[in-house]
């Protein structure tokens, strides 16, 4: 009951958690292929209390996306890894993935 209340006091005294990108400016391009069908999302969830943002398509199986941005998103069951991805074939193709575990999504780098 601790653990609940002082997650709800850090959530409306406005404390972020997870919203740091993981990556930099610095770091090496990256395409994920994801090897099932995936809804595309317009936003990763904010925090413990907040939920995924509204799907805005999806991604197809076995197609190459480039990796964005990423973000470790943390829950009450562990941390969730997600991915802004854009398609290489349409650049209007633009959200994000789920692409923790179990997600079969391959993340290599861009060649």
């Amino acid at each position: 009951m601790q653990i609940l209340a002082t997650a709800l006091l850090l959530e409306f005294s406005g404390a972020s958690f997870g919203q740091e990108p993981v990556t930099t400016m610095n770091d090496p391009a990256q395409v994920a292929v994801p090897a099932t069908q995936l809804p595309l999302r317009a936003a990763p969830p904010g925090t413990f209390f907040q939920g995924k943002g509204p799907e805005v398509g999806t991604v197809t199986a076995g197609e190459s996306y480039r990796v964005i941005d990423k973000r470790n998103i943390p829950t009450i069951l562990g941390t969730q890894k997600w991915l802004k991805v854009q398609s290489d074939t349409n650049p209007n193709q633009l959200g994000w993935i789920y692409a923790g575990e179990g997600s079969q999504v391959q993340v290599s780098p861009a060649q």
